[in-house]
């Protein structure tokens, strides 16, 4: 099967590729003294954002990192969708409360990270 990177970043950044038609967002998590890759499909309308919303980008690759690092193969497709929703596709006040909730609850500051985003 032909795989075809249709979006990325940054060379070390997470990316979409195109594989036979289905979209997958693959990125790489770093956990301690090990790295993990993980791939999730992804829809049309994620890639959009991605391409055209640089904050919403990032808010999904700093949340999923974070989320990655703590479960890492527990993490299901089911628990991706909802976070590209929150991430990428709810209004503009859903999402600043998700920046808040996904913040208090992780004990981290999201909006830094997406601020001083160098991805």
């Amino acid at each position: 099967m032909t795989e075809t990177i249709i979006w990325r970043e940054s060379p070390f950044g997470p990316c979409v590729t195109d594989c036979g038609g289905v979209l997958m967002y693959g990125i790489l998590v770093e956990s301690g003294h090990a790295s993990y890759d993980f791939d999730f499909v992804i829809q049309d309308a994620d890639l959009q954002v991605l391409k055209t919303d640089p904050a919403r980008a990032d808010a999904l690759y700093w949340s999923l990192t974070t989320c990655l690092q703590k479960q890492k193969n527990d993490f299901t497709q089911d628990q991706m969708n909802i976070l590209l929703h929150d991430t990428l596709h709810s209004s503009a006040a859903d999402f600043e409360l998700f920046l808040d909730r996904f913040s208090a609850a992780h004990h981290i500051a999201l909006r830094v990270y997406i601020e001083r985003s160098t991805r």
